[in-house]
């Protein structure tokens, strides 16, 4: 006569408890829509749709930075009041030439400004830091192109 072990028979009692959960998990795998069939390609075409829109709206590596530094400088004038701001605003310098405006060396000098501008909204104007740091970026600038 052989005797069992106690092991085999906890076994059996564990695969039984265990043969309806995974019955119903098989049976719900072949109704269940998996997230690759509708998700996994709308999440491509949604953020191929936003770069694209990212690019098209000027949002891109570079844009016009031109316009970028100018528009900062303006919104650091509109804190100030009344004539202050006035004088804030015609301080600005802006290039009358679109095509001046868009030169390689007025977009890099303006990225400069659109990089580093921090205002100072008492004075409407860039705090000292800033300033200074928009010297050095437009003073490397320049070091680069005589090096050329």
């Amino acid at each position: 006569m052989q005797t069992r072990p106690a092991c085999t028979d906890a076994q059996l009692d564990a695969s039984a408890r265990w043969r309806p959960a995974l019955a119903t998990a098989i049976r719900e795998r072949d109704v269940t829509t998996t997230p690759t069939t509708v998700v996994r390609p709308a999440r491509w075409f949604v953020t191929f749709l936003a770069s694209a829109l990212l690019v098209a709206c000027g949002g891109g590596s570079r844009g016009d930075t031109y316009a970028k530094a100018t528009d900062v400088q303006g919104q650091c004038c509109n804190h100030l009041e009344g004539a202050a701001r006035d004088q804030c605003n015609s301080e600005i310098v802006r290039v009358d030439d679109t095509n001046v405006a868009q030169t390689s060396v007025n977009q890099d000098t303006y990225a400069c400004i659109t990089t580093h501008f921090q205002c100072d909204p008492t004075t409407g104007r860039p705090t000292q830091a800033s300033a200074q740091k928009q010297l050095e970026c437009i003073q490397d600038l320049d070091e680069g192109v005589a090096a050329e």
